[in-house]
């Protein structure tokens, strides 16, 4: 069904090197593509500060509150505790035991170091269950605190360097204890919410899995068959030529993951690219069908008269090879 304005996809089609024509996503897609992805999901992105845990894990319940600095540094340790090989419904379930039991306050764990680190490590050894050394992230989680605080004010806020200073506000997030890798998570939830607007989209590139499953099901990713079998270095690659990830993320989060036809048939704007939509490996879409769809078409009717000149099933030879 095509949506109301919006132009039907024109497949471009371009020869391999065995000269068959093949569905290929030309420069020209590939901008349509981006325009109505940034179309559909526009800045703003968020009308409140509040970041809905149940968005980051299934089993995860309530927010974390951007508007306050408390706020900010439960995101700064909810960081630490993703920054681990860990599934992320035990790392937001930590970080809620940890927070029901006072262990997320920034000042009390700079007032009372030991004891929070000694009680922070007693529920990381009976609730995270990560590969990771849990001592050493519970002395992580106390020594942010204590750097946010008399490096920062207390305020996450304060680590933006500031307009045009990207790479230094990166520097400053990584220079937290177990954050390297998170630093670019950060930013984009700070970016998103309306707190760093300034931070370019090259400082928040996070490659997550709303964002693979939305680079998968639209395309742009190389190889065929199950998300789970393409390699990550594929989707790196295929996330370079993307200008900004945060439309797919939300394309990710709020349509793919919902897995509900109705919604992607009513609510998704960019259905039209899809190609694990109803009707992709009719067009080629898929990289199954390697021939125009005339020539698809042609050999289907050939298969079908082999079939009948064959014989009635059950007649032909077995055990041939």
């Amino acid at each position: 069904m095509t949506q109301a304005g919006i132009a039907p996809l024109t497949p471009a089609y371009e020869p391999d090197d065995s000269g068959e024509p093949v569905f290929s996503w030309g420069p020209r897609n590939r901008q349509r593509l981006f325009n109505a992805l940034a179309a559909a999901w526009p800045p703003p992105w968020e009308n409140s500060p509040l970041l809905p845990l149940e968005s980051l894990a299934v089993h995860g319940a309530g927010h974390v509150d951007l508007s306050s600095p408390q706020g900010r540094f439960e995101l700064l340790a909810l960081a630490v505790l993703l920054a681990a090989k860990v599934r992320t419904d035990v790392a937001v379930h930590t970080f809620l035991v940890l927070r029901q039991q006072g262990l997320m306050d920034c000042r009390r764990l700079v007032a009372d170091p030991e004891a929070c680190e000694c009680a922070i490590l007693e529920i990381l050894l009976s609730d995270y269950r990560a590969l990771t050394v849990k001592e050493q992230k519970a002395r992580a989680l106390v020594r942010n605190a204590r750097l946010l605080v008399e490096r920062y004010g207390g305020d996450l806020l304060n680590v933006h360097a500031g307009a045009g200073q990207f790479s230094a506000t990166l520097s400053n997030l990584q220079f937290f204890s177990h954050i390297s890798s998170r630093a670019p998570w950060i930013a984009r939830e700070m970016r998103r919410f309306g707190l760093w607007p300034e931070m370019p989209p090259e400082a928040t590139r996070v490659l997550d899995f709303p964002v693979r499953l939305a680079l998968w099901r639209l395309g742009l990713v190389e190889g065929s068959g199950q998300m789970k079998e393409i390699p990550l270095a594929h989707f790196a690659q295929a996330a370079e030529d993307v200008p900004d990830l945060l439309p797919l993320y939300y394309q990710g989060t709020r349509r793919c993951m919902r897995r509900d036809p109705a919604v992607c048939r009513d609510q998704c704007r960019v259905l039209r690219f899809c190609q694990r939509r109803p009707g992709a490996l009719r067009l080629g879409l898929l990289g199954v069908a390697r021939q125009r769809p005339d020539a698809a078409e042609a050999a289907g009717k050939g298969q079908a008269e082999a079939k009948d000149s064959s014989g009635p099933p059950g007649r032909q030879d077995a055990g041939v090879g």
